[in-house]
Formats: C-alpha cells, sequence, structure tokens
C-alpha cells in the first residue's frame, strides 16, 4: 500500500494539470448529481435513527417471516435501502448495529445487497440527463431492484444472528427534536465531505488511467474498455463513459444495470466508512448480481422499449400489436422465471454453506 501511495504522489507532481482537472471534475460530479441526491437521505435517515421509529406490520406477514427465520424489520429495512441506496444504505445498517437492533455480522453480509443506486439518481441523472432516454429508467431500476431482493432474503436468512444487545432505548427520542436535527445535519455534513473525497480521489486515479490510453482498447465492437474500467472505480464515471458511446439500447440498458448494481470501488470506500466489509465476500456478490441485473435489463428493453421511439410498452401504439403483447407476456414470465432461477441457485448455495459449516464444526467442536 506504502509502494501505491508513493506511485500516486510521483503522478500527481509529474501531471498536475491532469490531476488538478480531473479533482475539478470530481468535485463538479459530487456538487451536481451525489450531493443534492443523498445529503436529504442522510439527514432524514439520522433523524430517523436518532428518534426512533416503529415496524409494525401486519401479522400475517410477521407470522411469515418468522416461519422464514427473518427479523421484522425485514421490508422495512429493504424499502429505505432501496428508496435512498449506496452508500446510505450503509449508514443506516451502521444506525442498526450502534443501536443494537442488528448483530455486525449479519449487517457485513447482508451490505451488498442493499447496496445499489438511488431511484433518484438512476431517474433524473442517468437515465433523463445522461442517456437522454428517460425510459431506462424502469429496465434498470427492475433489474436492480429484483436481484437485490433475492440476494438480499437468502443472505439475511443464511447469516441472520439474534442481537445480544438491548434495543429499549431505540424506541423513543431522548433529546429535543431541535438538537436531533442540528446533530443529524452535522453528522450528514462530516459523511457526505468523506464520500466526496472519495469520488474526487478516484476521479484523479481514472483520469491517470485514461491519459495512458488504456480506456480506447477494443473489447468487442463499439465496447472500450473504458467503460468496464471506470466502473469498476467509480460508479459516477462510468455512466459518463457510458452516455458517450453508441451502443444499441438493449445493450447499453444491460451496461447501465450492471454499473448501478455493482456500483464500484469507490462505493464500497463510503460504505465501509460507516461498516467495514470484507472485500472478497462484497465484490463476489456485487459481481453476481449485477451480472443477472445486466441480463433482465437488457431481456426487458429488448422487448417492452422500442428503441426508435423509446417508449415502453409499444406493443399499444397500435391496434395490431397481438403478437407484441403476447411477446410481452412471455417475457415477463421469463424474467419471474429467470428471479426463481437465481433465488434456487442461492438457496442451494446457502443450503450446501450451511452444511459444510455443520461438518466443520462437527470436526473441530472445540473451535466453535
Amino acid at each position: 500500500m506504502t509502494i501505491i501511495s508513493i506511485i500516486i504522489c510521483a503522478l500527481l507532481i509529474l501531471f498536475s494539470e491532469t490531476a488538478m482537472a480531473a479533482a475539478h471534475n470530481g468535485l463538479d460530479i459530487f456538487l451536481t448529481s451525489v450531493f443534492p441526491s443523498l445529503f436529504p437521505f442522510f439527514v432524514s435517515i439520522t433523524i430517523m435513527i436518532k428518534c426512533g421509529f416503529s415496524y409494525k406490520i401486519p401479522s400475517f406477514i410477521s407470522k411469515l417471516l418468522h416461519k422464514l427465520n427473518l427479523p421484522q424489520y425485514t421490508f422495512h429495512l429493504y424499502f429505505m435501502s432501496m428508496l435512498s441506496g449506496a452508500p446510505t444504505s450503509a449508514k443506516l445498517l451502521s444506525g442498526f448495529v450502534e443501536n443494537g437492533i442488528m448483530n455486525r455480522k449479519t449487517a457485513q453480509a447482508i451490505l451488498p445487497a442493499l447496496s445499489v443506486s438511488a431511484p433518484l439518481f438512476v431517474i433524473g441523472t442517468l437515465a433523463t440527463t445522461m442517456l437522454n432516454t428517460p425510459a431506462l429508467a424502469l429496465p434498470i431500476l427492475i433489474s436492480n431492484y429484483i436481484v437485490s431482493f433475492i440476494f438480499y432474503i437468502v443472505l439475511l436468512r443464511r447469516n441472520y444472528i439474534a442481537p445480544t444487545g438491548t434495543i429499549s432505548h431505540f424506541t423513543k427520542a431522548t433529546k429535543s427534536y431541535l438538537v436531533i436535527f442540528t446533530d443529524s445535519v452535522y453528522e450528514s455534513m462530516l459523511a457526505m465531505i468523506r464520500i466526496c473525497g472519495t469520488i474526487v480521489f478516484f476521479t484523479v486515479i481514472i483520469a491517470f488511467i485514461s491519459s495512458c490510453g488504456i480506456f480506447d482498447i477494443k473489447l468487442f465492437p463499439e465496447i472500450n474498455s473504458g467503460i468496464f474500467i471506470s466502473s469498476l472505480l467509480e460508479m459516477t464515471s462510468g455512466c459518463i463513459t457510458l452516455s458517450t458511446s453508441n451502443l444499441p439500447l438493449p445493450y447499453i440498458a444491460a451496461f447501465a444495470s450492471f454499473i448501478t448494481s455493482f456500483c464500484g470501488i469507490c462505493i464500497y470506500a463510503q460504505s465501509c466508512s460507516f461498516i467495514e466489509s470484507k472485500p472478497a465476500n462484497y465484490f463476489s456478490t456485487k459481481l453476481l448480481q449485477a451480472i443477472f441485473s445486466a441480463l433482465i435489463a437488457y431481456i426487458f428493453t429488448t422487448i417492452f422499449i422500442n428503441p426508435e421511439t423509446s417508449s415502453v410498452f409499444s406493443s399499444f401504439d397500435n391496434i395490431a400489436g397481438e403478437n407484441q403483447i403476447k411477446s410481452n407476456i412471455f417475457t415477463t414470465v421469463f424474467v419471474f422465471a429467470i428471479s426463481l432461477f437465481i433465488s434456487s441457485l442461492m438457496l442451494i448455495y446457502g443450503s450446501i454453506m450451511n452444511k459444510l459449516r455443520m461438518h466443520n464444526n462437527n470436526l473441530h467442536p472445540h473451535n466453535q
């Protein structure tokens, strides 16, 4: 790590103009795209954690969660994480751990599944502003949500550990609401500064790599390595690179879904500032999650979105579209089947790992 730091410092000195321009660009990305979409959620979630909240659910859902060995906060945590996006989901998990609602190992295990892009970013920034195709927000969000929910339920069920601490102090606020609000704004601003720093840093690194000409390497026809490298490092930069490509609409949707599901190393670094997660476990899960999301987005876009008009369910634009309607129905069933297939694979994998863990515990009882 020391050698890498020395190399980066040398590059900053030798290519100071490139570094300054990239840092300015990263700061501009943060101020125009990241800060407006994340800061309100950070403040709201911090206030919620400090005030306490109730997650009362209908009795039949409570019984279902009990049979599945899932905690009562399962659906609330998922919906709040999907609404706010990463890395707000990591901050939410950190609050759950600090207040005794969730075991730290459980939070670390489900962090990859909950780390997806916020709908505000996908709809407003990515689909509308960058890609200039608002209809693409639908397949991107649907694919992300389907795969994320499947991974979340499987990982939570497999890694759930009941918290050992008390959570009685989380049920009501212990300070005045004005103090809670000001504290929440202060803590959220500190978190945003950390996020800003990581975005600027990774933007500079991307600029150094791009200046070497690596981004221009052709991997496939009309697909450069820049899309993969920038997406691997920083999600927003990857989306910007994707917006400059001339790929067909289904491929753009697939890449966009992959990028917003994988999120990149920058989001991982931001999330680890709230709750740590092992890189191997995190990125292996995110890679599978991103691949399945891209597959669903590609299929959805191919069938449901007209590449000429960029309208959803284009078959309803004309009366003689019965064949296309049938195709839409078939695709809906097919996407659902893929979701079930992914669920089956994850459940089988979880079952095998649990059996191996039990077998290992039986062989080495003194290590328990």
